[in-house]
């Protein structure tokens, strides 16, 4: 409550505000809601200036989510018209009419920003209104010694998160971030996911290594195996097979604290298979070399389509 000194009988005008009480409001706001009720009491004013122009309004906005609720605190400007109860009036008066009070805003209508879950919403201040079902205005007056109150509605917005792609980049390569119409940044996958065959392309991306495909057997028939560059099921070569035989004896990478040891256990694996003529020299280094050029097994390229110089 906010009194006004009249300087004449030692009464005073008053200003009060009363919060509204809580209510299920979703962000951004369905519209206009009401923040309160304003309510002025005009007094006899006869002295000159200064007199009260203008008053600040703060209020609490309790913010509930499954997180926990939260206070955000806004500051509103308010200017009061104090008029002397005599000539000249700044309004326009009846004949019988004494000059009244104006309550109202500043050129421009207040707003508050603030944060939730790293999103900025907007809380602006939009006007009075005498009954809910009035068009807004964006002041009320009240005549002399009499109460006049409005209702304050505000809304929430949610602001643009971006104006471009640029805005939304995050520097990743796995991802590719771009800004919808609607000023929201959306996170695409730099490896789209989809069936090319026997191949999962996009099954899944590294960031040093760029996107991952998954070369899937069980998509091919018996004695068939996945190749990952075509996509097509192959007949399973005595290469394939030797290259089978090196993956299942290297097994996981980690174990090895050398890398020439996880080689070594490579060829050691298939070195029967070239002595006895099963595969060629071509298809005994196309395994090799690539677990040591540390490619993955799940990630290497098939070597069984290289003539395998069986009998």
């Amino acid at each position: 409550m906010i009194e006004f000194p009249s300087y004449l009988t030692g009464s005073q005008s008053v200003l009060g505000f009363t919060p509204n009480q809580p209510l299920p409001l979703p962000l951004p706001s369905d519209g206009e809601f009401e923040i309160g009720t304003l309510r002025y009491f005009n007094d006899y004013l006869l002295s000159d200036p200064p007199w009260a122009n203008a008053v600040d309004l703060t209020t609490d906005l309790i913010l509930t989510d499954p997180a926990g609720s939260s206070a955000v605190s806004f500051t509103f400007s308010f200017t009061i018209t104090e008029t002397r109860d005599s000539d000249p009036c700044p309004f326009p008066l009846t004949p019988d009419e004494e000059c009244p009070d104006r309550i109202g805003f500043p050129v421009d209508m207040p707003f508050a920003e603030f944060d939730i879950n790293g999103r900025t919403y907007r809380l602006d201040v939009v006007g009075f209104k005498e009954i809910p079902t009035d068009l807004l205005i964006d002041e009320f007056i009240s005549a002399n010694d009499e109460t006049k109150s409005a209702k304050l509605y505000g809304e929430i917005s949610i602001l643009a998160e971006c104006t471009t792609d640029d805005d939304c980049e995050d520097g990743l390569f796995c991802t590719v971030d771009t800004c919808d119409p609607a000023g929201n940044c959306e996170v695409l996958s730099a490896c789209p996911a989809f069936i090319d065959g026997c191949v999962h392309r996009g099954a899944s991306c590294h960031e040093e290594n760029g996107c991952v495909d998954f070369a899937d057997d069980s998509l091919c028939e018996d004695g068939q195996t996945c190749d990952i560059i075509t996509g097509v099921c192959l007949e399973v070569t005595p290469c394939g097979t030797a290259q089978s035989t090196a993956q299942e004896a290297v097994g996981p990478f980690s174990q090895y604290k050398n890398h020439g040891e996880m080689v070594k256990t490579a060829a050691q694996s298939i070195n029967e298979y070239l002595y006895e003529g099963i595969i060629s020299e071509e298809c005994h280094g196309c395994i090799v070399s690539q677990f040591a050029r540390g490619i993955p097994s799940e990630d290497q390229e098939s070597c069984g389509p290289i003539a395998d110089g069986s009998p």
